[in-house]
């Protein structure tokens, strides 16, 4: 095993302990307004109506995911949103790295398995992207070897496509991956040193291209990677020391165009990264000095960061982050001392915070993932004092 990735499972050491939830709960209220005043025949009809129907049964904002036939538990495993169906493939858990995934529909709660033939090696700390018609997965490590393969899994024949080698990047784990709409772009990561070099895949065609190496950012791992409009966006991560700046990458012109560093966040790594399709909002994340608990939103078209409000979340890193469209979603992760089950809606337009409930939500976890669907979202698996093969269902 490579000293860059014993180094690497240092950092995500630490966070043991047994999960913290708020102590509150919040309410649902019945839904029943005050009675009509007007009086006449008509009306008490219509109150004795009224009284006579039950009330309807409140929605609770989690519900949990189906245990039966859901994969085993896990965490550091991939997770995509299909338009149907989450597809979590991959990961470890206590005992071994695993291969094998499944998809689960919200609509029916029902878990069913990905098919084992033509999968790639089991493997965790990999990526996973969706590309409208198929899941890649990629690259990853199952501790002694590092992966430079992957594979495209097609849930709608339960069939895996082997992706060519010719071309493709350094084998690598705790890189980042992006779908610009037509290509894959793998950048960063630890290929035994940590790396400043990635490559393009097209699924159409089955190739790889590299990304140029003139002005990439410092080489890294553990840093965020997010598309926006027609770039994708590098910042923070690891590399020689805790890290600060970042790039954009143009595949059409196969160029880098450095970040403003002025009013960026503190350099740090494990922070969630957020495209919200026209800004990378960076938050939470670990310092060096310790958890962090701020961060900053970073608006391409004028290369200028604007910082967040203090929030309820508190220090989080290993958490996860999803936008919703009109807000981000930041849940779970570590504290440093517990795991938490917490989380916090952010609204990059009024710069305002508003706590998630926490009735009914999964328990506490890290190292778990978190997919969109449109409506809810969905987190599953993860680290809660085991490997977990649980998870929840949140609509806002």
């Amino acid at each position: 095993m490579s000293g860059v990735f014993l180094f690497a499972l240092g950092f995500l050491a630490g966070c043991h302990g047994s999960g913290a939830t708020a102590d509150a709960r919040v309410g649902v209220g019945d839904g029943n307004g005050e009675p009509d005043e007007s009086g006449g025949a008509a009306d008490a009809a219509l109150d004795a109506t009224l009284d006579a129907t039950p009330d309807a049964a409140p929605t609770a904002p989690w519900r949990s995911t189906s245990a039966e036939a859901a994969p085993g538990g896990r965490a550091y495993h991939g997770a995509v949103w299909t338009g149907s169906e989450m597809i979590v493939w991959g990961g470890s858990n206590a005992a071994s790295v695993v291969g094998d995934g499944g998809r689960y529909d919200p609509a029916a709660d029902a878990w069913r398995p990905t098919a084992a033939q033509g999968a790639p090696a089991a493997r965790a700390f990999h990526s996973a992207v969706w590309t409208g018609s198929e899941m890649i997965v990629w690259g990853g490590s199952d501790g002694p070897e590092k992966f430079a393969d992957g594979a495209r899994y097609d849930p709608d024949a339960d069939a895996w496509t082997p992706m060519s080698p010719a071309g493709a990047p350094l084998a690598r784990a705790f890189h980042t991956a992006v779908w610009t709409g037509s290509e894959m772009i793998v950048w960063g990561g630890d290929a035994g040193a940590f790396v400043a070099s990635g490559a393009r895949y097209n699924p159409a065609v089955d190739t790889w291209t590299q990304t140029a190496a003139l002005g990439a950012p410092a080489s890294r791992a553990f840093h965020s990677a997010v598309w926006i409009g027609s770039e994708m966006i590098v910042w923070g991560g690891y590399g020689d020391d805790f890290l600060a700046s970042g790039g954009r990458y143009d595949p059409a012109a196969d160029a880098w165009t450095p970040m403003a560093e002025a009013g960026a966040p503190s350099a740090r790594y494990s922070h969630a990264g957020i495209g919200t399709g026209a800004e990378l909002i960076v938050w939470g994340g670990f310092s060096g000095d310790g958890m962090v608990e701020d961060g900053a939103r970073y608006h391409p078209a004028a290369d200028t960061w604007t910082a967040i409000s203090a929030g309820p979340m508190g220090p989080r890193r290993r958490h996860t982050g999803i936008f919703d469209g009109l807000a981000t979603i930041l849940w779970g992760g570590c504290d440093g001392v517990e795991i938490v089950g917490i989380g916090a809606h952010y609204d990059p337009a009024s710069d305002l915070w508003t706590e998630t409930p926490t009735e009914g939500a999964p328990i506490a976890r890290r190292d778990h993932t978190a997919v969109w669907t449109d409506t809810e979202m969905i987190v599953w698996g993860g680290f809660g004092g085991a490997y977990e093969s649980t998870g929840g269902v949140y609509r806002p």
